[in-house]
């Protein structure tokens, strides 16, 4: 189920086609003032498509009204200490040295090219846990580099073109996931450093 809200949330905001307290995920993030550890914020996405590429803040927290309700028609880029839930992504999530938590979520990515659901760079942390990542033109999740480290917990990797998990030089945890039904490999390492739990 969804995660229990932060004890440290300072405000919700609503995210709506209509009634909601803005009609745009980033009109939202834009009005969260200073988060930090005791100034988080929570915002709360109703059902429908929302056609923007979304740039989370650290401490602030996207919670959607479901996989198969809430729609991002773009790609999120993510932040350390935020938590993105109950969503579907459509053009993937970016991790770019971040260490945000996805639970519950699809993500897809089907642009042309190279198009990961989930893409990490060093010296990026996430918890992955519990998401449908399917049906990428590229990889399910591609992390890369040195102290680049993803906990992989509980999803369902499926159907991607390149491959599930591609890992260069990093060191997951990677633990009851369904791998399958990818092009080439379900898990490629490469690279001298780094060793996978699983």
């Amino acid at each position: 189920g969804p995660l229990p809200v932060p004890p440290n949330i300072a405000q919700t905001f609503t995210v709506a086609q209509s009634g909601g307290n803005f009609n745009s995920i980033n009109a939202a993030i834009g009005a969260c003032l200073a988060p930090s550890v005791f100034n988080q914020y929570l915002i709360l996405i109703m059902p429908g498509v929302y056609v923007e590429n979304v740039n989370v803040f650290k401490f602030v927290n996207l919670r959607g009204a479901g996989k198969h309700g809430a729609t991002i028609n773009g790609f999120v880029m993510a932040a350390d200490s935020c938590v993105i839930e109950g969503l579907r992504i459509n053009r993937g999530v970016q991790c770019p040295g971040s260490s945000p938590t996805l639970i519950n979520n699809i993500i897809t990515n089907n642009m042309p090219g190279m198009s990961h659901g989930i893409h990490i760079l060093t010296p990026g942390k996430p918890l992955i846990r519990d998401n449908e990542i399917v049906q990428c033109s590229g990889w399910g999740i591609f992390c890369q580099g040195f102290n680049a480290d993803p906990w992989i917990l509980g999803n369902k990797i499926m159907n991607n073109q390149s491959g599930g998990i591609f890992l260069e030089q990093c060191s997951p945890t990677i633990s009851n996931n369904i791998i399958d039904y990818n092009r080439f490999f379900g898990i490629q390492m490469t690279g001298a450093i780094g060793t996978p739990t699983e």
